[in-house]
């Protein structure tokens, strides 16, 4: 298992911007980023516009949300396919 800390956790980024419109910010540290587990919260940054934004931690830190970035199931279902079922091919739509 995983040491719990924030730069092993899939739901961190490293160096991401804590505007959630932004791809990265060119202005962060190598050991601070965002964490994206909640959806952004929406922050006044003038009387007439919001931003919405992620919470900025340190890399060593960690909280109850913490998950591995490894995902032993392959990101799809674990369970075998039944006789009775067709899968859906893209190539036939």
């Amino acid at each position: 298992m995983a040491d719990r800390a924030c730069a092993t956790c899939c739901w961190w980024q490293r160096a991401g911007s804590r505007v959630a419109a932004a791809a990265i910010d060119p202005e962060a540290k190598p050991d601070i980023g965002v964490c994206c587990v909640d959806p952004p919260r929406l922050m006044s940054v003038s009387p007439f516009w919001s931003e919405g934004i992620f919470p900025a931690t340190h890399a060593s830190r960690f909280c109850a949300e913490w998950q591995p970035h490894d995902d032993p199931g392959g990101g799809g279902e674990t369970k075998p396919v039944p006789d009775n079922v067709v899968s859906f091919d893209r190539s036939a739509a």
